[in-house]
């Protein structure tokens, strides 16, 4: 495989154990886990690593007690920051964990929904073969459009791997179109689809690169 740049968030995950999640107007006491650097492109960067392809991540790092935590990660995991700016603190979610395994989010955006055009002048997107990026950070429509703006000075050759996220159904029309462009790989699971494809219709193809 060659060589990825993996664009997205590191998130701060504040972990807690609850016995049940609280409905409207409970008061549940729950188990502090622990606080862990997560978020999808993090967790996605560390998978290729592991797998010891090629990789450079491409996340906002901003100023600011979440950003700490995740500026030391980075550093503890000799992780460079290719991205360090000032404009807000980075994002936060506490993971509300039952006792069957299942987990849910309560998400507080940071810097990571505030992308700008300049920051992609700290990146040589000519170097890289493949480029992922979630729906999280494409949600934003005016975020979305400077990371795919971006995107389309790419080699003509390389190609985005869009992973859909849970919050595909917030995505905007004009982001979804933007998304259907040559050489994207979508992953998603069949609920993710729908969102994107409603109904028994096919994927809009302006090429056959798009899958």
């Amino acid at each position: 495989m060659g060589k990825i740049l993996v664009i997205g968030a590191a998130f701060v995950d504040v972990l807690v154990h609850v016995p049940k999640l609280p409905q409207t107007g409970d008061d549940v006491t729950g188990n502090l886990q622990g606080y862990r650097v997560g978020g999808s492109a993090f967790n996605v960067y560390g998978a290729i690593r592991y797998a010891q392809s090629p990789v450079d991540l491409f996340v906002p790092v901003g100023q600011g007690q979440y950003a700490n935590q995740v500026r030391e990660t980075l550093n503890k995991n000799q992780i460079s920051q290719r991205l360090s700016v000032t404009d807000a603190d980075n994002g936060w979610d506490v993971a509300f964990v039952e006792p069957n395994g299942e987990r849910s989010f309560l998400t507080i955006n940071g810097v990571e929904q505030l992308w700008q055009p300049k920051w992609f002048d700290n990146i040589m997107l000519t170097d890289y073969d493949y480029f992922y990026v979630s729906g999280y950070e494409l949600e934003n429509e005016t975020t979305g459009s400077v990371i795919l703006d971006a995107l389309s000075r790419r080699r003509p050759d390389a190609t985005v791997l869009f992973d859909t996220s849970p919050r595909i159904s917030f995505l905007s029309e004009r982001t979804r179109q933007h998304l259907f462009d040559t050489n994207v790989l979508i992953h998603c699971n069949e609920t993710e689809l729908n969102y994107l494809v409603p109904g028994p219709q096919s994927l809009p193809k302006k090429t056959d690169g798009v899958v």
